[in-house]
């Protein structure tokens, strides 16, 4: 009897893969390099880089996944969702870049100083060719390959070799990140969503629907950037944003912040963004009426407001927030907003907490989920038909405001 496994059509292995787990493709792909070819499409559908308990584990896995996937631009291909949180974490105090490339430095200068990167680069030559595409100038060039190597602050690594495999995700529909030291990923998308080299002939992500962009706990109290660069991208449908907040300005009692630059030169009606959801996030006025310009037709928002921290005091602004709304009220079927404010809450002298009181420009609102304060001007617990010392609101009015088309008026006492 012959020691060869007995094989079948790949056609109808294919068929029983459809159907098997994870744990069982992995197994069935190292029984032969055939099996392997016919499993490895179904195994590399989901990516998950999470869980990492090491700097070393993560840098090996990363690696090791992102020079697969640049050599097989077949298995990348096949790749629909992706979830990438980093398995070390790093304050966002020691992201500063190590490698430097002066700006006087003379072309001639650099393309000798590149030669010598290129040439003592670890980086496996499906690596090095992916950063050679997509590097714009050679001082980026130098400074994507020392960034990537494994050896370099995991952050930076991690960031660089990311940056190259996402937009070889051509099939990718779902994206889960992790707040990391992400600004070459950011860049990356934004040449992606610009159609700029290497992406002005073949455009990427273009099935790319959903995102979501998570804080880890180590960022819970201290919050992230923004991750502007998704509302960009004509396919995303919807936005998952937690942990994040306006850039904050030059000097800790700045309250607005900095705008974001991306919101602000991007053009209103340039995202297809139907559901954003915003936890515990705390954008300034700027920022949320910019944000709220840009879906073309926005149906779902929901927005927990997250307490001030020290290094990001960012005033919010209930009022500006129903302004921000009123961009998208044509569309708008279900509004959620709450707020952090409980017990030992700090608020900010700037912050403004005066009622929104009225949603009836919100022809097509369905659900409206919304603190009892933010709306009635008063507790609930203490609104009558007649009182006038309730800030000008009681619950009749508050009733009239609203929408003729309201399914579900939901309203939140402040200490529940």
């Amino acid at each position: 009897m012959s020691g060869q496994l007995p094989t079948l059509p790949a056609e109808l292995l294919s068929l029983v893969f459809e159907h098997a787990d994870r744990g069982s493709l992995s197994r069935i792909a190292r029984c032969s390099r055939y099996l392997y070819e016919v499993a490895a499409p179904f195994l590399y559908r989901h990516i998950e880089l999470a869980g990492l308990t090491s700097k070393t584990q993560s840098v090996g896995r990363v690696t090791a996944v992102a020079t697969l996937l640049l050599r097989r631009p077949d298995l990348a291909s096949c790749v629909r969702h992706c979830r990438f949180i980093p398995g070390a974490r790093y304050s966002w105090g020691n992201l500063d870049p190590e490698i430097d490339v002066s700006e006087e430095t003379a072309d001639q200068d650099l393309e000798a100083r590149l030669g010598e990167v290129v040439s003592q680069s670890s980086h496996a030559a499906s690596v090095k060719d992916a950063i050679t595409a997509a590097s714009h100038s050679t001082r980026e060039h130098i400074d994507w390959l020392k960034k990537a190597e494994p050896d370099v602050k995991g952050a930076w690594h991690e960031d660089s070799l990311l940056a190259l495999v996402l937009p070889r995700l051509s099939n990718l529909e779902t994206l889960r990140l992790d707040h990391f030291a992400c600004e070459r990923t950011r860049q990356m998308l934004l040449r992606v969503a610009g159609g700029e080299k290497p992406f002005d002939a073949k455009p990427a992500l273009t099935r790319l629907e959903y995102i979501v962009f998570h804080a880890s706990r180590d960022v819970w109290m201290e919050y992230g950037r923004l991750f502007t660069p998704v509302f960009l991208i004509p396919s995303v449908r919807a936005i998952y944003h937690s942990a994040s907040t306006t850039k904050p300005g030059s000097h800790e009692y700045n309250e607005q912040g900095i705008p974001d630059k991306v919101l602000a030169d991007s053009s209103p009606g340039s995202s297809g963004c139907t559901h954003l959801e915003l936890h515990a996030c705390r954008l300034s006025a700027v920022d949320m009426r910019n944000m709220l310009a840009k879906p073309k037709g926005l149906e779902t928002f929901i927005y927990t407001v997250a307490p001030p921290v020290e290094h990001a005091p960012i005033a919010v602004s209930y009022p500006a927030l129903w302004r921000a709304l009123l961009l998208q009220s044509e569309t708008l079927e279900n509004i959620w907003i709450d707020d952090f404010r409980r017990e030992g809450w700090i608020e900010l002298d700037e912050d403004d907490y005066d009622p929104i009181r009225t949603f009836k420009d919100f022809p097509r609102l369905k659900r409206l989920r919304i603190p009892d304060d933010n709306y009635f001007s008063a507790s609930l617990d203490n609104l009558t038909g007649g009182d006038d010392d309730l800030g000008g609101g009681n619950f009749e009015d508050g009733l009239t405001a609203l929408p003729a088309g309201l399914e579900v008026p939901w309203c939140l006492w402040k200490d529940f």
